[in-house]
């Protein structure tokens, strides 16, 4: 969606928005979360509870990032993910 990050896993939903992304970090983190593959990337948000990061898997990760940096402003390509503008 153009406001929000739209992430599915199963019977469960979570939108983010676009907005509240703080960075996007690739990680190999077992935790259980929507993404099935290791090769996951971390989306650290804003929320009220504080920062919170949801572990997710696209299928094209490059295009992913590609994506979400076009539609995040606030955020720049670092070497292997986005994070906060200076």
């Amino acid at each position: 969606e153009a406001r929000h990050l739209c992430v599915r896993g199963g019977p469960f939903r979570w939108r983010i928005p676009l907005g509240a992304i703080v960075s996007v970090t690739p990680t190999r983190n077992p935790l259980s979360s929507p993404a099935l593959s290791l090769d996951r990337l971390r989306v650290t948000h804003r929320a009220s509870s504080g920062e919170r990061g949801l572990l997710i898997s696209p299928a094209d990760t490059a295009g992913f990032l590609a994506a979400l940096a076009e539609h995040c402003p606030q955020l720049v390509r670092t070497s292997d993910g986005l994070g906060a503008r200076d």
